[in-house]
């Protein structure tokens, strides 16, 4: 391969990578082999990419003894599941250890059911089994990245993008009063500005107050509003001028622009603020009627049995037993995963909501909940195994019945909710005490709806970023976002009233944590504020100044998920929650 490449290269003939199939046995070729092939690959410069992996666990056949080549017909036994685990995890330890060099690795294949090496026996190459559900070795695969992503530099994380602008808040807090003059000192940042900048900033990101460019000739500038009112600032800071343009760039091209700190390599930049938070108030009022329709829709779910199903679910995570589990809930059915500790006991539980999207849910992380000493529900917001990365449900689900409070998705992905915490209530190893919610983004969204939905059942309420918030707000001065819901529908906006966090939020009685960035553009802070200012009981507030959404930027969102951490670490060994850190209390 390496002598046909550079072959091709000599004759002028242009290769962008080297792909390889991957069909590799359970023992052959050694780690060793791979990691010497791979270098020697990259060593022609080009980029690697594995696009055929699968590992074949059946001997070479058919022979004359069909029962010798054939020995799995009846499953494969736990001892080759864990081979096939620890051979992966090998695999992905020398592609993780090689990443420069690895571009992609595809699978041959979803499921066994659906592998080549069938051929008229039964084999186990992929980490999907013939059900579609995940093996150890997919768990053992998803440990892999996931003790990678913790360990690597935050440059090998993802690509490191320049920064030729610093910001410097006036207070270090991000938070004023009203009247205060709000702004940041500019300087130039690592890398030495080559763009010309404008900024404009605008309250709750939606009102424009005050435009202007950028001149960083003396080597700083200034950006700064006086506060008139409670709410959020938000500059943008856009590059419009490359002043040293590249002779590569054709006459007439816009100028393609890099850098940035709000998770995109673009040229754009973004600071936040606060202004007297605690007061911003609800843009909408609440419906007359929002209690009385959710009281009906829980009595009516309470009348139906909950019938719940449970699947064991194996797990190479050690004193742990897991299941899958499907209830019924009104109008569609509930599924996740559900572990705890292995043998008898009774233990404090936690609830775990999904961020959005349709996915496969981790059992993995599942389990290692379980293992610190927790009886774990992990929910999946739609009515689909929690092993299917995708079933039937419509990406664009946000949307469906949105004009109508009986039709909205989101009514039964709440029930859904609901009914996975009446299934908690009835499992005698539950202690009886202590039920935390956790989630991020959406998975907040739908942990602050079921704390106000059962307020007397929750101990504690941990979001991160929590979206669905003052659904309304961009018809009266803030931007809103997720879930995306038009505000030029007059029926829309009657709906999301409905769904919204903010309507919820007088009804929880837990205290919370909430984490919020002041530039995130999917989880506006003005509506998560506006949402845990309804609460009646104590709240802790976790400004993150600096954060985008947790996908964007997630190196500046790493404290909310401390702060879970943390707080978990308390409640599974016998402690209460007590908010700290700019907490309000009733």
């Amino acid at each position: 391969m390496i002598r046909l490449v550079k072959d091709l290269e000599a004759r002028g003939l242009r290769i962008d990578g080297i792909g390889n199939q991957g069909h590799w046995q359970l023992e052959t070729p050694t780690i060793q082999q791979i990691e010497e092939a791979l270098v020697d690959l990259h060593g022609t410069g080009l980029k690697v990419m594995y696009t055929e992996l699968d590992i074949n666990m059946l001997p070479p056949g058919p022979g004359a003894n069909a029962a010798a080549a054939n020995p799995y017909v009846s499953g494969l036994p736990a001892e080759k599941q864990q081979q096939l685990a620890r051979r992966y995890t090998d695999i992905f330890g020398v592609f993780l250890k090689h990443r420069d060099a690895v571009t992609r690795v595809t699978f041959w294949g979803l499921s066994d059911a659906d592998s080549w090496l069938n051929r008229g026996r039964v084999n186990y190459p992929l980490l999907w089994d013939r059900q579609r559900q995940p093996k150890p070795a997919y768990h053992a695969v998803v440990e892999a990245l996931r003790r990678a992503s913790q360990n690597a530099p935050p440059a090998a994380q993802r690509p490191s993008i320049p920064q030729q602008l610093a910001f410097t808040p006036y207070h270090a807090s991000g938070i004023y009063e009203v009247g205060a003059t709000v702004g940041w000192t500019v300087t130039p940042g690592d890398s030495p500005p080559t763009y010309a900048y404008k900024w404009t900033i605008r309250r709750n990101n939606a009102v424009v107050l005050k435009e202007g460019t950028l001149d960083l000739s003396s080597g700083k500038a200034t950006i700064e509003v006086v506060a008139d009112q409670p709410g959020m600032i938000y500059v943008a800071v856009e590059a419009y001028e490359d002043l040293n343009p590249s002779s590569a760039t054709s006459p007439g091209e816009a100028p393609k622009f890099a850098g940035g700190n709000a998770g995109r390599n673009t040229g754009f930049y973004a600071v936040g603020a606060a202004v007297a938070p605690t007061k911003i108030g609800l843009s909408t009022p609440r419906p007359a009627d929002f209690d009385a329709f959710w009281d009906g829709k829980l009595a009516a779910q309470a009348r139906a049995p909950i019938n719940p199903v449970l699947t064991p679910v194996e797990t190479d995570v050690p004193g742990v037993e897991m299941s899958m589990f499907q209830l019924d809930a009104l109008g569609s059915k509930v599924h996740g995963y559900v572990a705890k500790p292995a043998g008898e006991g009774t233990f404090p539980a936690v609830i775990q909501l999904q961020y959005a999207g349709v996915y496969a849910l981790n059992a993995r992380a599942v389990a290692r909940r379980a293992a610190e000493g927790w009886l774990i529900i992990n929910v999946d917001s739609h009515d689909k195994l929690p092993s299917d990365p995708s079933s039937n449900v419509p990406r664009t689900y946000q949307s469906v019945g949105n004009t109508d409070r009986e039709t909205s998705y989101f009514l039964e992905m709440y029930l859904r909710d609901s009914r996975a915490l009446d299934y908690l209530l009835t499992r005698p190893d539950w202690d009886g005490r202590t039920i935390a919610l956790t989630g991020g983004s959406m998975g907040g969204q739908q942990s602050l709806a079921l704390a106000g939905l059962r307020p007397d059942k929750i101990s504690a309420v941990l979001v991160c970023v929590p979206a669905g918030a003052d659904s309304n707000g961009d018809l009266h001065g803030r931007k809103a976002r997720y879930p995306n819901w038009p505000s030029d529908n007059p029926d829309v906006m009657r709906t999301a009233l409905y769904f919204d966090t903010v309507n919820f939020a007088p009804r929880i009685k837990a205290p919370v944590m909430a984490g919020l960035g002041f530039i995130d553009t999917i989880s506006p802070p003005a509506g998560v504020w506006t949402a845990i200012n309804q609460i009646p009981g104590p709240v802790e507030a976790l400004p993150m100044i600096e954060s985008e959404h947790d996908n964007l930027t997630p190196e500046k969102g790493r404290a909310c998920p401390a702060r879970t951490t943390e707080i978990l670490d308390q409640l599974v060994h016998g402690s209460t929650f007590m908010p700290k850190r700019f907490a309000r209390w009733p």
